[in-house]
């Protein structure tokens, strides 16, 4: 029996991303909320990719060689790219202040941008801004 999404993980996705309806209902069925502390280490560079995350609430520090590169706010996805990559994280995340975030896994993430080709090329556009600098 199929899962169904979480009611309140689908009006949260909906308010902080354009995602549409169909990629919303497959991430809030595939991802897990979890609420981390103000500094807690989300994912550290240069160590391997187990999670994807899209934060949900507050804002989160994007690090590299120890220098902040970047402000995360709510609707942004990170770790997405080591994760698909299967390659070792290019930066580290901090929680700039108490935050919430979606943890999506690599086999869910993986489907769900085979599903859904819009929200594979919005985190390949995404990437390609970060490692730009925009």
């Amino acid at each position: 029996m199929a899962r169904k999404p979480d009611r309140e993980l689908v009006d949260i996705l909906t308010r902080v991303t354009d995602f549409d309806s169909k990629v919303i209902s497959a991430l809030a069925t595939a991802g897990a909320r979890v609420n981390l502390p103000d500094r807690w280490s989300v994912m550290s560079e240069k160590t391997p990719a187990d999670m994807a995350y899209v934060l949900l609430a507050g804002e989160a520090d994007v690090r590299k060689d120890g220098q902040s590169i970047a402000t995360l706010e709510p609707g942004a996805i990170f770790g997405e790219v080591a994760l698909l990559q299967h390659s070792l994280r290019s930066a580290s995340v901090f929680a700039a202040s108490n935050i919430t975030v979606l943890r999506i896994d690599a086999a869910s993430l993986q489907k769900i941008a085979d599903d859904h080709p819009g929200f594979a090329q919005s985190m390949a556009d995404q990437a390609d801004m970060r490692r730009g600098g925009s």
